[in-house]
Order: C-alpha cells, then structure tokens, then sequence
C-alpha cells in the first residue's frame, strides 16, 4: 500500500497547523517517523519491506482530536524509534542513534515558524464579536455578552499548538530547568504570534539581501559568521548545545537583545581562546550596523551595540605588538626617528637607513618646495601633544 506523502499545511479553521511528523488518513490521526536516506535499505531490510527500503514508518496514533494527537505525538515517534533500533540491532546493524529526531535548536525554529503562520492567520481573522441576549431574544434589548470571535477561537488554538511545541522543548533538560525552557520559549512564541515581537529572522531575511551588490560578499560572510556566534553565545547561556547557531539566532527576538546582553556577548567573545580584539570588534561592528538598519526600518526601539567597540582600538594594537605585526608610527617615534636619522647623515656608509629617509625627503620636496635640511629641522623640532 502506497502511503500519501505528510505536508504541512496552512493554519486552518480547526487549527491543524502543526502536523510535523504527523499525517491524517479519513478523520484518524497518523504518526510518520522519517527515515534518514543513507538508512533506507537498513531499515527496509530489518523490517522486511517489500521492496528492500523503507522511507518512513506509518503508525495510529488512535484518536480523531488534533490536540490529543499532538500530545501522543512524542511519545509514538520514541516508541517507534525504540522498535526499528531493536529491528537493526538484531540485524547486526547499527541503531539509528536519533537522527530522525529534530533538535533542540530545531525545535525552537519550529516553534518561531508556527508563531509567524499563527500570527497572519490571527491578523486575517474576523475579530467581530456577536452580542448574546437574554433568552437569545434579540427585540428584549437585554444583552448579556458576547459569543467569541472567529480571533477568539483561533487564538485558542494557537495557545495549545504552541504550547505543545513548547513542551517538546522542555523535555530536552531535567526537571526546573526543563519547566522554565518551556515557559520561557512558549511566551517568545506567544509575543510573535499576537504581535508584540519580531523574530530576527524576519529582519535578517530583509537586511542581507540588501546588503547584496553595495558591500563585498567577503563581509556578508563576515556578518553570518559574527550572528553565528551571538546565536552561539545566547545558546550557550541558556544550556543549549545546537550545531546551527545562525538558525537559532533566528528564532530569537529584537526584542530580547537588550544593553545586558551585547556586554555579555562581548565578555563572551572575548574569553575565547582562538579569538582575537580585532575579530572581537569586527563581530560587535556587524550587531551595531544591524541595529541602526533596524532602528530606521521601526523595528528596533535603541541600538544596545553603541559604545560596545569602547576599548577595543588599544587592545588591538596591544595584540599586533606581541604578534610583531605592522603598524603606523607614533608621533614620539617620528621625532626619535627624524632626529637620529640628521645626526647619523654625517657617516652614511655606516647607517644607510639614514640615507634613506633622507632620500625619501627629498622625494617630498619636490611637491612641497621645502629643502631636505628645512624638513629635517622642522620634524626633529615637533613637540608631542598629549
């Protein structure tokens, strides 16, 4: 039998939104555990499937409510990964080890993902409340309430389909701690959906595209790897391990990045041992370049990043002295060099370099005027200001 293939599809009027891992065949609800491509012939051979590769694994989930499938919906997936391990194992094959299984981070993206869908379908429903008479008799004048809105009842839904995800999240760290991720990624999800937050995906996926053709792809690069890190550093923070930290920075809020979180991030930064002042900078330029383009779309209140640069300039210059690296010289260093540079002119074959500041002068008079002897005194005389 040839199954139909699982979609996900648009928040509807009963609120199945959120049909990852599930499909739904008459008015039952299905689970579908995908199996990863390179396991194909595994699984198919250790479940003896017909044709030798199994893609997926239907199974009930026995009930016609969307909501009570969501809560099995964990539960059956395990179970059946449980199962097909045990089918390999017997096989002398090795265990899946959870790669159907989406990540912590993953998760998160989803959540973000099912708040933005909640958020058009909340924005496009009819909000009109009917007014409730007193023995439903209109001409009585006596009004008693309301009955809810076509908004009223999708809200709902969405509360429950987020919350659901939430859960999910929560699973992932023991006891409190799990409690709080889910309270806490819940409500993020619950700003976006009725609209008192902006996830940064949203911005992002408008400000690179713009940078596209005016900046070198060189600093794009630049930019994703220094939101890699932040999303790096705010996982971090909360316990999270994630191999996609630019997808997790995604899921994140404008909102929640307040002046707290830029000096953590950069104490962070620079507390990593393969990163230097410099990169430390350039990471905290790509936040405060981001931040003003936000700020000028309205979507940023304040730039958190300005001033977060504070600091920086000496301890790069630091660095490039311990690493023997170039650099301009000083002023204090000019006038040493300009007046050991006269004194040693009178034995040239013993100090050549002499000559060649000399030489170099020279080059200078020809578009200035002055002669060599007047430029020589005139730097050697310079006084340093403080």
């Amino acid at each position: 039998m040839r199954h139909r293939p699982s979609v996900t599809p648009k928040l509807t009027s009963k609120g199945e939104s959120d049909m990852q891992n599930m499909t739904k065949r008459g008015s039952v609800y299905y689970i579908r555990f995908i199996v990863p491509k390179e396991r194909w012939q595994d699984v198919g051979r250790a479940t003896e499937a017909r044709n030798g590769i199994r893609k997926d694994i239907i199974k009930s989930l026995e009930t016609k409510d969307y909501r009570e499938a969501l809560r099995r919906r964990a539960d059956a997936l395990e179970v059946v990964r449980q199962n097909t391990n045990t089918a390999l194992l017997s096989h002398d094959l090795p265990p899946l080890h959870g790669d159907w299984k989406p990540s912590w981070s993953n998760s998160h993206r989803r959540l973000t993902e099912q708040a933005l869908m909640a958020r058009k379908a909340l924005e496009n429903a009819d909000a009109h409340r009917e007014p409730l008479y007193a023995d439903d008799d209109p001409e009585s004048g006596m009004m008693v309430g309301e009955d809810n809105s076509d908004r009223d009842c999708k809200a709902e839904i969405v509360r429950d389909t987020l919350s659901c995800i939430a859960d999910e999240i929560g699973h992932h760290l023991p006891g409190k701690k799990g409690q709080k991720a889910a309270i806490e990624a819940y409500q993020r999800a619950h700003d976006i959906a009725f609209g008192n937050a902006t996830p940064l995906s949203v911005l992002l996926d408008r400000w690179f595209p713009s940078l596209e053709g005016v900046v070198t792809q060189e600093l794009i690069d630049r930019h994703h790897r220094a939101f890699s890190r932040l999303g790096a550093y705010l996982a971090d923070s909360i316990d999270l391990k994630t191999d996609k930290p630019e997808d997790y920075i995604r899921t994140i809020s404008i909102e929640q990045i307040d002046k707290r979180t830029a000096g953590h991030f950069r104490e962070w930064l620079e507390k990593l041992p393969a990163i230097g002042p410099r990169v430390v900078g350039f990471h905290l330029s790509t936040m405060n370049s981001f931040w003003k383009w936000a700020h000028d779309v309205g979507y940023a209140v304040y730039n958190p990043w300005e001033g977060s640069t504070r600091g920086l300039k000496k301890k790069i210059a630091l660095a490039s002295r311990e690493r023997g690296e170039k650099r301009p010289y000083t002023d204090e260093e000019l006038v040493t060099l300009f007046t050991q540079a006269k004194e040693r002119l009178r034995h040239p074959k013993k100090w050549p370099w002499a000559r060649v500041i000399h030489d170099m002068l020279r080059g200078c008079y020809v578009l200035s005027g002055v002669s060599v002897a007047e430029q020589m005194d005139e730097y050697c005389t310079q006084s340093i200001s403080v």
